[in-house]
């Protein structure tokens, strides 16, 4: 059983989005027939990627299906955040372009400068071949909080994989992966990683591109 990072990605994007945009339809002049567009396809997705990550239910048919509603809803989003973008009838907040997911050219931005502390992350459930996380500010530990810190765009984040017993990795045994609108999140593994463990580093990331410093490695196991 192998698991797309790039799926666990947009189900953790869409889960914030979708229920941002719905919040705020009337400002950001979305119609209400698209608002049950995207929420049909967000039910549509969610229930699907509950079948594809649960191994009693990942069939090869499973796996068609999720990339299918994939194919359906990840460009329906693309084409409603270009619409938002460039509608000059409204002006985009920064929570709309960190919530939403809309890329916000460098020439628009006000510079905010670099965060100076840490993010704190802890594993909130394990399932197969799944770890959950919850990122937060080390003032916090509220695990329902979904919303960034004020100033803060992103959540950049890197991560190792070793074998128990082994030496924990060196900086260069890290592989980046894409930075997360969010504070909750999941990644994905394949079996063959089963039984080994990870080390998961974070850091904040302004609006304007300007990087913290790295938390700790947080150790998880893979089951």
């Amino acid at each position: 059983m192998k698991l797309s990072q790039k799926l666990a990605d947009f189900h953790t994007e869409v889960g914030v989005s979708v229920p941002y945009i719905a919040a705020n339809a009337t400002r950001l002049q979305v119609s209400s027939n698209m608002v049950t567009t995207i929420q049909n396809s967000l039910t549509n997705y969610n229930n699907k990627y509950t079948t594809y990550i649960t191994p009693a239910t990942h069939t090869e048919q499973s796996v068609k299906d999720i990339n299918d509603a994939y194919d359906l809803f990840h460009p329906q989003m693309q084409d409603l955040k270009q619409t938002l973008k460039h509608n000059r009838d409204i002006s985009l907040t920064g929570a709309d372009y960190n919530a939403i997911h809309i890329h916000q050219d460098a020439a628009h931005r006000t510079h905010v400068p670099a965060p100076t502390v840490a993010p704190i992350t802890t594993v909130t459930k394990h399932t197969h071949l799944v770890v959950y996380f919850f990122t937060h500010e080390p003032s916090s530990t509220v695990h329902t909080e979904r919303a960034l810190p004020e100033d803060i765009g992103k959540i950049g984040r890197k991560m190792a994989i070793v074998a128990i017993g082994a030496a924990a990795p060196a900086d260069g045994a890290y592989v980046h992966l894409n930075s997360v609108g969010t504070t909750h999140f999941h990644l994905t593994f394949d079996s063959t990683q089963v039984n080994m463990k990870g080390y998961l580093i974070t850091w904040y990331i302004s609006p304007t591109g300007e990087t913290g410093p790295p938390s700790p490695p947080l150790v998880f196991d893979i089951i």
